[in-house]
Order: C-alpha cells, then structure tokens, then sequence
C-alpha cells in the first residue's frame, strides 16, 4: 500500500513538475520572440512554431497573448529588480553603482525591440501598468536611494534636488523606446 501511494504522489509531483517546465518553456520563447520582433509581430502561431508544439498547448496554460505578455512582463521586471539589487550589493559607492546600473540597462538595451513600450502602451494596458508602477516606483526609489547614499559619502553636492533629478533620470532612460 506504501509503494503505491509514493508512486501517486511521484506521479502527481511529476506532472507539476512538466506542466511548469512547460509554461515556462512557452513564457521564454515568448520573451525571446518578444524582444527581438516586438509584441506586435509576434503571434501565438509564432510561439507555437517555435517551440514545435500546438496554439491549443499554449492556450491550456495562457488564456491569451494578453496574459502571456504580463507573465513575460512580470520575469523582465523581476529579472531587473533582481540584477539592480545585485549590481546595488556588490557597488563600491553610489558612483559606482549608477554606473554598475547603466551598464545593466545598457545590455536590456540592446536586446530590446524599441517598439515593445509602444505595443504595449496600445495593446496591452495591464502590462503597461505592470511597467509603469516598475519604472515610477522600484526604479525612481533605487535612483533616490542612490543619490541620498551618493550625498552621504560625499560624493554627490548636499544641495541637489533628489526628487527632480530622479524623475529625470528616470524617464531619460526609456527615451530610446519611444516613437
């Protein structure tokens, strides 16, 4: 009777385990496909091409290519908090960190398909709103955290006005995706 309980629950853990290997195979040729061509130039029936399988094997774990593009939305945005963390921990100071950042940025820069912000801006609202708390948030506090960290080790002029410079630094930075 042991044995055959352990060989359900194997059975069961084993199927969790395919079906998530298989979304997550689904969500990162999606997010290849994504940011080379754009979301707007990538269908389902391209997914599926590229992975060998069925539109209706993408559609069993993705209701559509809306949650589809949040879920890619959700790893590049966890992706990135992630290496900023990273990049953050292993800064000598707060220069060194600003330019630990833009590097970072600078490499997602040159595998991002520049119309992706525009796509989503038109197609995908709740992905665009994913994005948006992202940049407003997580990135414009990483910025402050910075410059307050810069102006504590004397690095950066105690006068400069955080708040407007973060802003700026902030929207500079998705300049090049814009239309």
């Amino acid at each position: 009777m042991e044995t055959l309980v352990t060989l359900k629950v194997s059975l069961v853990l084993c199927l969790i385990m395919t079906e998530t290997d298989t979304k997550s195979r689904i969500q990162k040729a999606a997010h290849d496909l994504v940011m080379q061509y754009g979301i707007r130039s990538v269908s389902m029936d391209d997914i599926a091409n590229n992975l060998g399988m069925s539109k209706k094997t993408i559609y069993q774990y993705f209701k559509d290519k809306d949650e589809l593009v949040e879920a890619v939305v959700d790893e590049v945005i966890s992706t990135n908090q992630c290496a900023c963390k990273q990049d953050i921990d292993r800064s000598e100071n707060a220069v060194h960190a600003i330019f630990l950042l833009m590097e970072m940025m600078a490499e997602m820069s040159k595998t991002m398909n520049p119309s992706i912000l525009h796509d989503m801006q038109k197609y995908h609202p709740a992905a665009v709103g994913k994005f948006k708390k992202h940049k407003n948030e997580f990135l414009y506090n990483v910025c402050t955290q910075n410059m307050l960290r810069g102006v504590q080790e004397e690095l950066y002029r105690p006068e400069i006005a955080v708040d407007i410079l973060c802003r700026y630094r902030v929207e500079t930075m998705f300049i090049p995706f814009q239309p």
